[in-house]
């Protein structure tokens, strides 16, 4: 079955931001991973069309244009790196986020694990066998995507309106260094 594609005008039951012969084209340009199977590599975009909408749409700015939109683009209210985007625009950041995750679904990342075991933190074989798990490790995991998260931060509503954060250590400048736990505002010390 065709991918039904959204290009900002609210396609009635679209499913992709990218058609099959264009993710392939730029999949070869990137040297990612993609299907060779029409109905495969369809499936897989469909799949990372989802996953961005439950990943993602809470984080976004803004909000969507249509209520009979299916996916979390276009949208009214969003500002990616300083520039307002349109609402009837469907940025090349989300359509390289969705074919980023599909050819991560190509390469077998499943994107609906359950996590039925925790995090190994060491392993003996010694008097033969001993395993132990890190505390809390038992939550549930999510498939990582880095290169997708890096394409859809912007758009997030922390990463596009040109907002600085800390997200690492840094030195207090009083001799010591300061440990952040939570993303805050750059304004806000």
């Amino acid at each position: 079955m065709s991918l039904i594609i959204e290009d900002g005008s609210i396609v009635v039951d679209a499913d992709s931001f990218i058609s099959y012969s264009d993710a392939v084209a730029s999949a070869l340009n990137l040297d990612l991973v993609f299907s060779d199977d029409v109905q495969e590599g369809r499936a897989h975009l469909r799949k990372a069309y989802i996953w961005l909408i439950n990943m993602y749409e809470e984080q976004l700015q803004g909000y969507r244009i249509s209520a009979i939109q299916t996916g979390c683009f276009p949208r009214q209210g969003v500002v990616a790196r300083g520039f307002e985007v349109e609402e009837d625009v469907i940025p090349n950041d989300i359509i390289n986020a969705q074919l980023f995750a599909a050819s991560a679904i190509s390469t077998g990342i499943d994107i609906n694990t359950i996590k039925t075991a925790g995090d190994l933190k060491s392993f003996t074989v010694v008097d033969v066998y001993s395993e132990t798990y890190k505390d809390s490790s038992y939550a549930p995991s999510i498939a990582l995507m880095p290169q997708v998260y890096n394409f859809m931060k912007p758009y997030t509503k922390g990463g596009g309106g040109m907002n600085l954060y800390r997200e690492d250590d840094f030195n207090l400048g009083c001799g010591g260094y300061y440990k952040s736990t939570t993303k805050q505002r750059w304004s806000e010390y």
